[in-house]
């Protein structure tokens, strides 16, 4: 059985080391990745890349439930970034409003739970 990851490390990073954690994890499960301009991200931190396949990411290490404005901000990030997905990954959890935009905007949501499952796939 693999000793658990724990995710309260996470907790305390910042969040830029908290994307940059996200950059190796995706790396680990086969993307490349690079992280976006932080001035201007326009709601999307990273570009994950897998042959012509694009995916905006917005990182969130947040210490309260994210709102449907993460949702919203990564949608936008589609255009700007000319993405065929967005995903939101955060530390925490999506409050039901954001689950449901998300749902009906086909955006991925990546909570604290998810988030486990992929680093104990990327080991």
């Amino acid at each position: 059985m693999m000793e658990a990851f724990d995710l309260s490390s996470l907790d305390n990073t910042s969040g830029r080391e908290f994307e940059i954690f996200l950059v190796s994890l995706f790396e680990k499960l086969g993307f490349s990745s690079t992280v976006t301009n932080r001035s201007k991200d326009y709601g999307c931190n990273m570009m994950l890349q897998q042959d012509e396949y694009r995916i905006a990411v917005q990182a969130k290490r947040s210490e309260s439930e994210l709102t449907f404005t993460s949702v919203q901000r990564a949608l936008d990030s589609l255009k700007k970034y000319d993405a065929q997905l967005a995903i939101v990954v955060t530390n925490n959890k999506f409050i039901s409003s954001a689950k449901q935009l998300a749902k009906i905007k086909n955006v991925v949501l990546i909570d604290r739970k998810k988030l486990l499952d992929l680093i104990e796939l990327s080991n």
